[in-house]
């Protein structure tokens, strides 16, 4: 994982993600309908073990991805841009260095994203269905019910429990293609 030095083509990646990403919690929608891509939210703490980044980098690299940029979609003073390979060790040392904030994961290809709200501990993988689901190990229904059953698990007057609920229902629906 390296920093990114000034490059015009992140400079239209940051273009792309603003279209992308509402606010800095949540896709949008209508951007998720346009690609046909299926919307899945997921436990951002999954991102500090080996399991789901081998699994996000084999399907990264099964569409010939080897790597993305990783943005803060939060205005923060003096945090880096990364460039991130799509390999295990790379995806956990972002989680690592990037977790306590909000970032986008994009390829150059626009292929996929993944919107990292490590504040709130999830993510949301964002891509063609066949792509998300390869990456989260799962078909779509069992990785949106494994995220609403972690939600709910969250204390019932803990409000991070209802927000975690709501971006679960979210993106329900978001099936891609």
């Amino acid at each position: 994982m390296l920093p990114i030095s000034s490059d015009p083509r992140t400079t239209m990646l940051r273009d792309y993600v603003s279209l992308a990403v509402d606010k800095p919690d949540h896709v949008q929608t209508d951007f998720a309908i346009r690609n046909a891509w299926a919307v899945v939210p997921f436990d951002a703490g999954s991102l500090y073990t080996q399991q789901v980044p081998g699994q996000i980098s084999a399907a990264a690299q099964a569409i010939g991805c080897t790597e993305c940029c990783g943005f803060a979609v939060e205005p923060l003073l003096n945090v880096d841009s990364y460039r991130v390979a799509m390999t295990t060790a790379d995806l956990v040392d972002f989680a690592r260095v990037c977790g306590h904030f909000k970032y986008v994961l994009v390829p150059y290809s626009k292929d996929f994203l993944i919107l990292c709200n490590f504040v709130a501990d999830y993510c949301v993988m964002c891509g063609k269905r066949n792509f998300v689901e390869a990456s989260l190990g799962r078909n779509i229904v069992e990785a949106r019910k494994v995220f609403f059953e972690w939600a709910e698990n969250f204390d019932s007057d803990d409000p991070l429990r209802s927000f975690l609920l709501d971006v679960s229902r979210r993106y329900d629906g978001y099936n891609g293609s």
